[in-house]
Formats: structure tokens, C-alpha cells, sequence
């Protein structure tokens, strides 16, 4: 049972650290672009939002997809124990694509721009910061860029699956391969791919969105904030600690304006053949990087990255904020809902039932706590520190239980859900118990009548106490107050959701 059917029954450190020790700064190097990629009746962008499980018409919206190539020379690096940086194998080429979506009307543009590393389990992009996002970009008139590259897994072969002659040119060839592969990779690398050509990769990705090379990307657009986001794999905890300081344009400016992260706190190797950082390695905790960092982490990501957790500060050159949210999912509706459509999937080789990997019987609901108010919290609040000086609100830490023990898990309240962390609405006037233990993974479970009434006694208790929590959220600065309504209203769904296109049913066999 959802929330919404639940409603209606009711109507009634100490870590030491590592101080950000890479290379002296530079000016990263420009690549070359070429596109827009025409769209044609035989050659289409991959993850389109056209094509998404929910198709979206961007252009009904007042936006304008497109799709860039972009070339340039990369190094391959080692990242020393100590935090210091170093030149493996130097001036790589590579080739990888950006996809870019943005107001059809520069006079609507707000000036900032959310770039996304994104996602490449399984062997596909995943725009999975879009699919938490991407309502609040197009509220605020943001733009917002993915750029694919290669993790655990050769998406550029995926992307030629889809379209040969489109993605014919992608590629980062790895520039000295190991006979036999390194024993470190595991089995998704290739010997002739290397991923750590990516790092180098974002630095001029950004530089270019911020040039004025003709052709650029957004070239009718004035950029004037650009921060990374992007969920999980641990692509920008690494690029965060041991490059991001380095990035720079040729007027001395960096090429990022700030840094926000979900449920990515667990550095990763930076090239194939190294050894990923361990659980209790220094420089998986940030520190002394030059833009503002948000983290924001969600209860069940929790117990593998809380060894990421630091202070707050507002100390220049060291500001840093870690949001917790109880009830919060990694993988959760809103994200796979912008995800390719099952068939898209299915003809490059994925299963269709991706991200789920496998059918879980007897059926049972995912997790539709609804990450995206307190995600565009967390964007507003970065924008703002960024834009005006503002500085974000602080918040407590989620409570765990044995840390530090092979037994660490999450503390639980009277109601099941976990205690301490950003305390909103829908774990402190709760319906549902959110995290709790099934046959198929960990599960939401609604609360039944009995304890329902037992909690609030009436509908009119219970929404009295909803109303003045969401209040308390948008006070405290964890929502924009311009969600508030929808909130009230019960809405748990983006926005952008209800203006998708539904899918047809399907159509039973004759």
C-alpha cells in the first residue's frame, strides 16, 4: 500500500584527513567539439528524454536537447596514499559525447549549469542526477549537461550497439595497456579501455562550457555558475580530492563554481591498475577543496560511506555541508523513470528489467520517499552559497548503532525509521516504515489502520502535524517553499512526471 493509499485510510573523525595535495594548478587544455549531432529519422541521441520510460517533450517545456562529440588528449594519473598526484602515462586521445539540455530562449537562462558525470553500471549512461533533478532545473531556467564516460563497464560499446555510425568516433583507448590486463581491474575492464582518462576529461569538459570557442556547447547562453553533480560509483569524490583544485580557465578562474554529491562517498582508484582507496583510507574525507561542496546521503548508502563523514565549515577554501535523509533510497522511482525505455535496453544487450537486475515475487513497491524536494533543497542551497553568500543550514548526522564494528547499522525510532539526520516530514509524521528487511531487499511498509490510529487518532490530528512539519522543512531551509503546496497535497511524484507522456498499456495477445 503507497503513501497516497495510506492517506486516504487515514481520513481519518575521528578520521584523519588529507589536505587536497594534487599537482600545482593549471589551465586545463581545450578540446574540440563538434555538433550539434543532427537528429535524423535514422540517428538518435542515446537517453533521449523522448525516449525515457516516461518520454518527455523538452521543447513543450521550453527546452531544447541537443548532442555534442568532444575530443582532446587526457593523462592517465596515480594518486599516492599521501593525496599527491602524479603523471602515470601522458596526452591520451580520447572522444566521448555531451548531452546537453537547455532553455529553447537565452532571456530565460539563469545562468547556472548542473553537469553530471554520469552513471555507466551495467554498461549504459545513466542520467541519474537528471532523474532527481530535473524538475528544479527547469523550474529556475538552468541548464544541465551529461557527459559520458567509461566506469566499471564499456558503455562506448553500448552506445555503438545503439547506433554505430552515430558514436563511431567514441573512445578512451588505453594508452598503455598491460599484456593480459591488470589483475586489479576486475572483470567489467577491458585492457584496452582506461577509464582514468576521465578526469582530465571533466576538467575540459567544463572548461569548454565556460569558453567562448565558437561552436561551443551553449554558446548562446551567459554561464556564470557550473557545478558537478552526480549519484554514486565515486567518480567525484575522486575527481573532487585529487583534481578538482587543479582545474583552471586561462583567466586564473576554476573551472567549477561548487560540488554536489548523492550517496557518493567512497573514493575510487584513478586509473585501472591501481588499487581502490580502502574503508579507512584519509582521502576518502574532503578537505581544503576550493568550491563549496553539498553532500547529501541517503539512509540505506549510509553504512558504506559513513567513514566520508567530516565537519561542516565555512572556512574559505574548505567549505563543506553533509546532509543525511532518513527514509531516502538509492535507487527509487524517480530515477528510473528517466531511465532508456525496456526495449532501448533490451536491443544493446541490457535486461529490461534494469536497474532491478532480477523480478522480486511476491511483488513489492519500491521506496517512493520523495528525494527530489530535499535534492532541489540542496541544489537551491548550493546555488545560493555560490550566487549570493548564503550560507546552507546545518544538520544533524543519522545515528548508527555498533560503529566502527562489523555490526555498524542504522539507529531506528519508535516508528522503525532511522533516527537523527535531517529530520523531515515524512519520517517525523509518519505513515510508512521505510527500509524495513524483505525477500527481495530492503522494502517501504506502510502503516495499517490499527497503528494509524493509533499514532494520530484522526485525519485532522494527522494532517495538522503534516501541514506544520512540511512548514518546518521549507523554514529550515531543506525544501523550497515552492513545493510546499504539492507537498500538502500529498503529490510524491516530480512534477515533470505528470507531464510525461504515459506509456500505452500493452495490448493482451490475440
Amino acid at each position: 500500500m503507497g503513501r497516497l493509499a495510506v492517506t486516504a485510510a487515514l481520513s481519518i573523525a575521528a578520521i584523519t584527513t588529507v589536505v587536497a595535495q594534487s599537482a600545482p594548478p593549471r589551465v586545463v587544455s581545450m578540446p574540440a567539439v563538434n555538433g550539434p549531432v543532427p537528429v535524423t529519422a535514422t540517428s538518435h541521441i542515446y537517453m533521449a528524454a523522448a525516449d525515457a520510460r516516461l518520454p518527455l517533450d523538452l521543447a513543450a517545456l521550453g527546452y531544447v536537447e541537443e548532442e555534442f562529440l568532444f575530443s582532446g588528449k587526457a593523462n592517465v594519473y596515480d594518486w599516492a596514499k599521501s593525496g599527491g598526484v602524479t603523471v602515470r602515462t601522458p596526452n591520451a586521445p580520447y572522444t566521448t559525447r555531451m548531452l546537453v539540455r537547455r532553455p529553447a530562449d537565452p532571456k530565460k537562462f539563469s545562468g547556472t549549469v548542473w553537469v553530471e558525470f554520469m552513471n555507466s553500471v551495467a554498461r549504459i549512461d545513466e542520467n541519474m542526477a537528471w532523474g532527481y533533478a530535473n524538475y528544479y532545473i527547469m523550474d529556475h531556467g538552468d541548464a544541465y549537461v551529461g557527459i559520458t564516460a567509461v566506469f566499471d563497464g564499456d558503455v562506448f560499446s553500448t552506445l555503438k550497439k545503439f547506433d554505430a555510425v552515430r558514436y563511431a568516433s567514441l573512445s578512451m583507448a588505453n594508452p598503455a595497456p598491460v599484456a593480459g590486463g591488470c589483475a586489479l581491474a576486475g572483470k567489467n575492464y577491458s585492457a584496452e579501455t582506461e577509464p582514468g582518462l576521465r578526469w582530465d576529461m571533466l576538467s575540459q569538459a567544463g572548461a569548454l562550457l565556460k569558453s567562448d570557442l565558437p561552436g561551443r556547447p551553449l554558446a548562446s547562453l551567459n554561464v556564470q555558475r557550473l557545478f558537478v553533480f552526480g549519484q554514486s560509483n565515486g567518480d567525484l569524490p575522486t575527481y573532487i580530492s585529487a583534481f578538482g583544485n587543479n582545474a583552471n580557465l586561462p583567466n586564473g578562474k576554476p573551472v567549477w563554481d561548487g560540488y554536489l554529491l548523492k550517496d557518493s562517498g567512497i573514493a575510487i582508484q584513478t586509473n585501472q591498475c591501481d588499487e581502490r582507496p580502502s574503508a579507512t583510507d584519509p582521502r576518502r574525507v574532503f578537505k581544503n577543496i576550493h568550491a563549496p561542496i553539498v553532500q547529501v546521503v541517503v539512509e540505506n548508502s549510509l553504512i558504506n560511506g559513513y567513514g566520508s563523514r567530516r565537519a561542516d565549515s565555512d572556512t574559505p577554501g574548505d567549505r563543506y555541508r553533509r546532509y543525511e535523509i532518513p527514509g531516502a533510497s538509492h535507487v527509487d522511482p524517480y530515477v528510473t523513470y528517466w531511465l532508456p525505455k525496456p526495449e532501448i535496453l533490451t536491443a544493446v544487450g541490457i535486461g529490461p528489467l534494469w536497474p532491478s537486475g532480477r523480478a522480486c515475487f511476491p511483488m513489492q513497491e519500491m521506496n517512493d520517499f520523495p528525494i527530489h524536494y530535499y535534492m532541489a533543497g540542496a541544489m537551491r542551497n548550493l546555488d545560493a552559497w555560490v550566487r549570493d553568500g548564503v550560507s546552507p543550514p546545518h544538520a544533524g548526522l543519522i545515528q548508527i548503532a555498533d560503529e566502527g564494528t562489523p555490526n555498524a547499522r542504522v539507529a531506528r525510532d519508535q516508528y522503525g525509521n532511522a533516527a537523527g539526520g535531517v529530520r523531515n516530514v515524512y519520517v517525523e509524521v509518519p505513515t510508512s516504515a521505510y527500509h524495513e528487511p524483505g525477500r527481495c531487499g530492503e522494502r517501504e511498509v506502510a502503516f495499517d489502520w490499527k497503528r494509524l490510529d493509533g499514532i494520530y487518532g484522526s485525519y485532522a490530528n494527522y494532517k495538522a502535524k503534516f501541514d506544520a512539519a512540511i512548514d518546518r522543512d521549507v523554514e529550515q531551509r531543506w525544501v523550497p517553499k515552492a513545493y510546499a503546496a504539492r507537498m500538502k497535497a500529498g503529490l510524491i511524484d516530480m512534477p515533470t512526471m505528470e507531464l510525461a507522456k504515459k506509456p500505452a498499456p500493452s495490448q493482451p495477445a490475440q
